[in-house]
C-alpha cells in the first residue's frame, strides 16, 4: 500500500499550512506508517531531509520558482507520477488536489479566507482557488476540515453533503510550554531588542489579520510605557501597517521583529505581559493556543473558529470594534487576578489539542476511504 502526500507548499519558513504538514507527517511516522507514505515536493529552501522519510520525489527548481509551471505539475504530471508508482491514494493539505487523478483522494481545507475575504489576496491567487477549490471538493473523496467552523463554511459555500467532511483539529507541539529558567527568555529580549514588560501579537503581517485596528487599540491605551510586538513575515498588503505606524508617531512604541526563528517562538510567548490576536477570520488559529501553553493571557476575535478554539480560555472581542479590544487590553494588564484566570484556564485548555491525536484522526479517514485497516 502506498499513500501520496502532495507537500510541494513547504517552505523554509513554515506558515500554517506548513507547520500543519510537518506535525502530522512527523506523527504518522511515529505510528509505523513510514514505509507507506510517499512525499511529492518541490526543489525549494525547505530540508525535507528533517522529516525523514524514504520516499520522496521533487520536481525541478525551474518549475520551483514559477508558479504556472507548478500548477501544470500538479494537475497534468503528478497524476501520471501516482500512476506510474501505483499509489492507491493522494493526500493533499493545502486546498488543491489534481483533479484529472484517477487515485482516491483526501483534500484538507484550512480555511475558505480566498473566498470569504476576497480583498486579502492577490488576484491570481484568488482567481485560481475560486476555479479549482471548487473542483477539488467536488473530486475528493473526503474531505478534512480543521474546525466545524470550517466545516460549516464548506458546506455553506459549496453546498457539501457534512457526511463527506471529517473535522480533524490541528495539534499542539509539545514544544510550547512555561519556561521556568529566565536565561533563555532574557536571551530573546537581548537579540530582539525587547522590553521588560510588552503586548505581543505573531503572525504574518495581511489584512486579514488586522493590524491596524490593533495598533489603533493600542494607541488608545491610557497605560504609560506600553510596548505592543509585532512579530512575523511580511505577507500581502502590509504596508499600510507600518503608514499607520508613523501616523499615529508610534515608531517608538511598536517593535517589528520580522520573521521569529522556530527556536526563538516559545521563549517570546513566555517573554509577553499578554497576546493580542484580533484576526477577522481563522480557518483554526494555533497561535493563541500556543501562547496559552506558554502561559501568557490571551485575548483573540470573537468570530470564525477562534472561539471554537479557545473555549472560556480566553477574553474574547469583536475584532472590528477598536474601544472594545482596547478596553479589553486595558483591563487585563490592570488586573493580576484575571491575569491569572486567564492564564490556568489556558494552560488546561492547551492540553485537549495534540498533533499525535489529530494523526490517529487523519489515519482513520485513510481506512474509511480505502476501506481497510492500516494500524
Amino acid at each position: 500500500m502506498k499513500i501520496g502526500w502532495n507537500v510541494s507548499v513547504l517552505k523554509k519558513q513554515l506558515s500554517g499550512v506548513g507547520n500543519y504538514i510537518e506535525k502530522i507527517l512527523k506523527q504518522v511516522k511515529k505510528l509505523g506508517l513510514s514505509n507507506k507514505i510517499v512525499l511529492f515536493g518541490s526543489n525549494n529552501n525547505y530540508n525535507y531531509k528533517s522529516l525523514n522519510f524514504e520516499n520522496l520525489i521533487l520536481y525541478n527548481k525551474i518549475i520551483s520558482k514559477k508558479k504556472l509551471l507548478r500548477v501544470i505539475w500538479e494537475q497534468i504530471f503528478l497524476p501520471l507520477k501516482l500512476r506510474q508508482l501505483d499509489v492507491d491514494i493522494l493526500h493533499c493539505p493545502a486546498h488543491v488536489i489534481p483533479i484529472f487523478s484517477k487515485q482516491k483522494s483526501i483534500l484538507t481545507i484550512h480555511d475558505l479566507a480566498f473566498k470569504l475575504f476576497p480583498k486579502t489576496f492577490k488576484w491570481q491567487n484568488r482567481i485560481y482557488l475560486n476555479f479549482i477549490v471548487p473542483l477539488s471538493i467536488k473530486r475528493a473523496d473526503k474531505i478534512i476540515a480543521v474546525s466545524n467552523n470550517t466545516k460549516n463554511d464548506i458546506v455553506k459555500e459549496y453546498n457539501v453533503n457534512p457526511n463527506k467532511i471529517n473535522v480533524i483539529y490541528n495539534g499542539l507541539d509539545e514544544k510550547f510550554k512555561i519556561l521556568k529558567e529566565d536565561t533563555v527568555i532574557n536571551k530573546l529580549k537581548a537579540k530582539y531588542e525587547l522590553p521588560q514588560n510588552f503586548i505581543l501579537y505573531l503572525g504574518t503581517l495581511e489584512p486579514r489579520k488586522n493590524l491596524k485596528n490593533l495598533i489603533k487599540a493600542f494607541d488608545n491605551l491610557e497605560e504609560s510605557n506600553k510596548k505592543l510586538v509585532i512579530a512575523g513575515g511580511k505577507g500581502w498588503l502590509y504596508k499600510d501597517i507600518f503608514s499607520l505606524v508613523r501616523e499615529k508617531k508610534l515608531e517608538n512604541d511598536i517593535i517589528f521583529t520580522g520573521y521569529v526563528d522556530k527556536e526563538d517562538i516559545v521563549p517570546l510567548y513566555n517573554a509577553a505581559t499578554l497576546f493580542v490576536y484580533p484576526s477577522l477570520y481563522e480557518g483554526f488559529g494555533l497561535p493563541p493556543l500556543e501562547a496559552m501553553a506558554c502561559g501568557t493571557p490571551v485575548i483573540t476575535s470573537n468570530v470564525s473558529s477562534l472561539p471554537e478554539v479557545v473555549g472560556d480560555a480566553a477574553i474574547t472581542v469583536d475584532p472590528k470594534n477598536i474601544n472594545e479590544l482596547s478596553e479589553a487590553i486595558s483591563n487585563v494588564l490592570s488586573n493580576e487576578d484575571l491575569q491569572n484566570e486567564i492564564i490556568q484556564r489556558g494552560i488546561e485548555r492547551a492540553k485537549l489539542f495534540t498533533w499525535e491525536n489529530a494523526a490517529i484522526e487523519t489515519v482513520k479517514v485513510y481506512e474509511e476511504v480505502l476501506e481497510q485497516k492500516i494500524l
